[in-house]
């Protein structure tokens, strides 16, 4: 990524979140703008945290930002339930807040 004054280096760890989350994970929102900045935010960091309430798995949306294989800690208020589906058996760090 190119910022004015040089280069940004990778970063330890970088905060997202997702307008949604389909059944197969994949993380959408409904702006392409804010997807792109999502994706930049992943390519350049090496740890991402994903932040998403209970709604975001019963929604869909347009742009896509990237997938839970991609996210190394989760924050949500979700139950197991409602998040059963899109994890696939990825292990990851998970926050229930709430």
């Amino acid at each position: 990524m190119i910022i004015a004054g040089g280069m940004v280096r990778k970063n330890d760890r970088g905060i997202i979140g997702a307008a949604a989350i389909d059944r197969e994970g994949e993380l959408l929102d409904f702006e392409n703008r804010e997807a792109r900045v999502a994706l930049a935010i992943i390519e350049q960091t090496w740890k991402i945290i994903l932040i998403a309430d209970q709604m975001k798995f019963q929604r869909r949306a347009p742009a896509q930002v990237g997938h839970l294989s991609e996210i190394e800690c989760f924050v949500t208020d979700a139950s197991r339930q409602s998040r059963s589906n899109g994890f696939g058996g990825r292990r990851m760090e998970l926050t229930v807040a709430g």
